[in-house]
């Protein structure tokens, strides 16, 4: 289940005001534009992500790291731990079978389990565009584009969904499993861990230097 609120009907992505709600298996994602910054002499927003466990959970979920955006007119780009960088995150100029390749990203189970997470095989992950419609989701009208994931059952596959269906939507972003694409050999990895170590544990982000 996922909600949002106040779009404005701006086109920045994660303008001043907007949230969203993301359900977990044990709580609740409530993420939040908390702020500009500049990051490599970009100005961009800053999206808060704190956890909420529902009281019959029996482990503690916690935050996720601030994440960073900024956007042009056709691409939402996100602040990458991986790379220092900020990387294409939902990109918006494509059309009905095009296929992507986008830039790894850190996804929020790895940022639960560092650093016991396995390492990656590659530097990009790769999926196809099904459709790109509008669609109306309250009363704005907006692009949503349908996409399903590249990869076989040992590489890392990024998915926009909980299955290899997924989407993403202008103004929006992914409105399924959070705002960060979930990584399906990962999502296995983190489950088995969690079993094993009973909880959860936070990945130590590096410090940015913001200017």
């Amino acid at each position: 289940m996922s909600e949002f609120t106040s779009l404005h009907g701006q086109t920045l992505f994660a303008p001043p005001g907007s949230e969203w709600y993301h359900d977990n298996d044990g709580g609740v994602f409530h993420s939040y534009y908390s702020g500009d910054t500049i990051i490599l002499g970009i100005t961009c927003r800053s999206v808060t992500r704190k956890a909420y466990t529902y009281p019959t959970t029996p482990w503690k979920i916690n935050d996720l790291p601030t994440l960073y955006f900024y956007n042009n007119s056709d691409t939402v780009f996100v602040y990458n731990y991986f790379f220092n960088r900020f990387t294409p995150l939902y990109v918006f100029n494509v059309h009905d079978g095009d296929t992507l390749t986008l830039p790894i990203l850190p996804n929020d189970a790895e940022f639960l389990i560092w650093p016991f997470a396995p390492p990656h095989p590659d530097s990009f992950f790769s999926f196809i565009v099904d459709s790109v419609r509008l669609v109306l989701y309250d009363t704005a009208t907006l692009k949503t584009i349908y996409t399903h994931s590249i990869g076989t059952g040992t590489s890392f596959v990024y998915k926009y969904g909980y299955d290899t269906l997924g989407k993403y939507i202008e103004k929006i972003g992914c409105i399924s499993i959070g705002l960060i694409p979930r990584c399906s050999l990962m999502a296995i990895f983190w489950i088995c861990l969690c079993e094993i170590k009973g909880r959860f544990v936070v990945m130590e982000i590096p410090t940015l230097q913001f200017t």
